[in-house]
């Protein structure tokens, strides 16, 4: 059909002849005019179907963006230092689900985070407690790896390794003591006792020093306890002692 009319025609046969043509013409316009406007139905539709998909994946992208970049503030406030800080959950979505787990962990730092705190205020409260306990020993106290470098040091211990003639008793110094080798002082069991005398300002001293392993877990090293003690004034009363027996019994 080129010419908008539907034709039909059919002959009359009657003895072998023919005897008319019958011939029909029906108009195609209705018929284009309904499929132009079916075609134009089905354009439009998919028109508003393309843009309400678009729409959708806007308002979805928008969604999801705001949301992913209110996590990321949240991640860098707790980067920053506040602890235990907490986002609005605003559905039930895969992401509100994310941001329930974000809250739960922030929440768990935050704790995890004021228990540590308060483990170090008690760690350095006992820490302080036990050096002024040990720098108000009269006893001189200090520890020393193997290689008799000083890992700790009290006030009396450093006024008695002065005078055992180390002119540096700092932390990290090594330490000699007179007539005594490395491995008398650094033994791996058992306490080790010796009497060392010395001169200071002309003035002779006498000192107990007693030496004793300290396994350290941390680091698999060993450190060594050594005290020592300023005897020379009880060394004298026993002098005095022996002296007063000595005589008492000659007289």
């Amino acid at each position: 059909v080129d010419d908008g009319i539907y034709d039909l025609r059919r002959e009359l046969p009657e003895s072998n002849q023919v005897l008319g043509v019958i011939e029909l013409g029906i108009s195609t316009d209705a018929l284009d005019r309904l499929q132009k406007d079916a075609l134009q139905r089905l354009g439009l539709i998919a028109l508003v179907e393309m843009i309400l998909v678009a729409l959708f994946s806007l308002a979805l992208g928008n969604y999801l963006t705001g949301e992913l970049a209110r996590l990321e503030t949240a991640t860098r406030t707790v980067a920053e230092g506040d602890l235990g800080h907490q986002v609005e959950v605003t559905g039930t979505d895969e992401i509100a689900r994310t941001i329930r787990s974000f809250n739960d962990m922030s929440r768990r730092v935050e704790g995890s985070y004021r228990e540590l705190q308060q483990s170090e205020l008690l760690y350095r409260s006992s820490q302080q407690r036990l050096d002024g306990l040990v720098a108000s020993l009269l006893e001189g106290v200090c520890l020393l790896d193997d290689q008799q470098r000083i890992l700790f040091i009290n006030p009396a211990a450093r006024d008695h390794m002065q005078k055992l003639g180390n002119s540096s008793v700092e932390i990290g110094a090594t330490v000699q003591f007179p007539d005594l080798k490395r491995e008398q002082i650094i033994v791996d069991s058992g306490l080790t006792g010796f009497e060392l005398t010395t001169t200071w300002n002309d003035i002779p001293h006498v000192f107990e020093l007693t030496s004793r392993v300290v396994p350290n877990q941390q680091d698999q090293q060993k450190e060594y306890v050594v005290v020592l003690r300023d005897v020379t004034d009880f060394r004298k009363s026993q002098n005095a002692l022996l002296k007063h027996q000595e005589l008492t019994t000659v007289g």
